[in-house]
C-alpha cells in the first residue's frame, strides 16, 4: 500500500526546485480519491469536503470544479469557500458558538446552517426575512462509540442538541416565523477505518431520524451523516473498505424507504491526506551503488 502521493525522486526534485520547507500536493491524487469514493456510494449521497482538513485554495478549487460541496466550521473557512463563487446550497456551516457575523455571512452566501441548538435557531430567525431551511445537529444518547474518540462518539459533548431534548426544542421552534427544520446532522466518528463501525453509526442515525419523523412530524430533506472516514498512517494499518461501506449504505437506505431525501457525507482527511507531502530538507546519502536523495 502506497501512503504517499509522491515518490522519493519526485520529492527530491520538488525540494531542489521549490526549496524547503514546503508543502506539495498532487491534484491527480486528490481527484482520484474523490472518484474512488463516489464510485461506491449511492447516487443520492452528496460529498461535502470538510474544509478544516486542508483549506488550501487550489485544493478547494479542485474539489469545487468536481462538484463537491463544502463543510465549514469558522469564519475563515467560509471566506475561503466564498472565493469559489459557488451557487447557493453547496456549502454547510456547522460548529458551536456561531457568532452573528458568521451567520450573517453564511446567510448572504446561501449556506445551509447546521444549527447546534436553540441559540442558532433564534439568531437565524432574527436575521432572516423569509422562511429558511436549516439542519439540526443532534447528539445521540447512545450508539456506536469511536475506537479512538476525537470529536464524535456518545456521552457528554459540546456539539449539537442531546437527543432527549430534541422534542422540546422542536416544539419551541414551531413559534419561530422564519426557521424551518428540514434536516438532521449527526456526527459521531473521526478517522474511522472500520466500515462496519461506520455503518452501525449510519444505521443508528437513520433509526433516530425515523423516530423523530414519526413522533414529531419532521419533514426531512437531508440527513447529514457527518465525516469520520479514516485513512491509514502506517503501512501495517488497513484501509477503509470502500466497497463494503458503499454497499452497506445502499442497503441501509433501501431498508428506510420512508426517507427519500439527500444524504450528506463530510469527508475531510480521507480526501486531503493522501494527496500531499511536507518537504523539510534534502540531504544526499552516498551508497555503494551511487547517490540517492532522502527527505528529512
Amino acid at each position: 500500500m502506497n501512503l504517499f502521493a509522491f515518490d522519493d525522486a519526485a520529492c527530491a526534485e520538488l525540494a531542489e526546485r521549490q526549496g524547503t520547507p514546503a508543502f506539495a500536493y498532487s491534484r491527480a491524487a486528490a481527484e482520484a480519491q474523490v472518484h474512488r469514493l463516489r464510485a461506491v456510494l449511492p447516487a443520492r449521497v452528496r460529498l461535502a469536503y470538510a474544509v478544516k482538513a486542508n483549506p488550501l485554495p487550489n485544493l478547494l478549487r479542485t474539489f469545487g470544479t468536481m462538484g463537491l460541496s463544502f463543510d465549514c466550521a469558522s469564519l475563515g473557512e467560509l471566506n475561503r469557500v466564498k472565493e469559489l463563487d459557488l451557487p447557493e446550497g453547496r456549502t454547510f456551516f456547522a460548529g458551536p458558538g456561531k457568532r452573528r457575523e458568521e451567520l450573517e455571512l453564511a446567510r448572504a452566501l446561501g449556506v445551509r446552517i447546521q444549527a447546534e441548538g436553540w441559540e442558532d435557531l433564534l439568531r437565524l430567525n432574527e436575521l432572516a426575512s423569509k422562511p429558511v431551511a436549516v439542519n439540526l445537529r443532534v447528539h445521540p444518547a447512545q450508539g456506536v462509540e469511536e475506537s479512538n474518540r476525537i470529536i464524535g462518539g456518545v456521552g457528554p459533548s459540546a456539539f449539537g442538541v442531546d437527543a432527549e431534548q430534541v422534542p422540546e426544542l422542536l416544539l419551541r421552534a414551531q413559534a419561530l416565523a422564519h426557521v424551518r427544520i428540514r434536516g438532521l446532522h449527526v456526527f459521531t466518528a473521526s478517522n474511522q477505518r472500520e466500515a462496519g463501525r461506520l455503518l452501525a453509526t449510519y444505521a443508528m442515525v437513520l433509526d433516530l431520524a425515523q423516530g423523530l419523523t414519526e413522533s414529531q412530524g419532521l419533514d426531512l430533506q437531508q440527513i447529514d451523516l457527518g465525516g469520520g472516514l479514516g485513512v491509514p498512517y502506517a503501512p501495517d494499518e488497513p484501509e477503509l473498505d470502500l466497497e463494503a461501506l458503499g454497499r452497506g449504505l445502499g442497503e441501509l437506505l433501501d431498508a428506510h424507504p420512508w426517507f427519500q431525501g439527500e444524504v450528506i457525507l463530510e469527508p475531510g482527511r480521507f480526501l486531503a491526506a493522501p494527496c500531499g507531502v511536507y518537504l523539510a530538507r534534502v540531504v544526499r546519502i552516498k551508497e555503494s551503488r551511487g547517490t540517492r536523495f532522502a527527505i528529512l
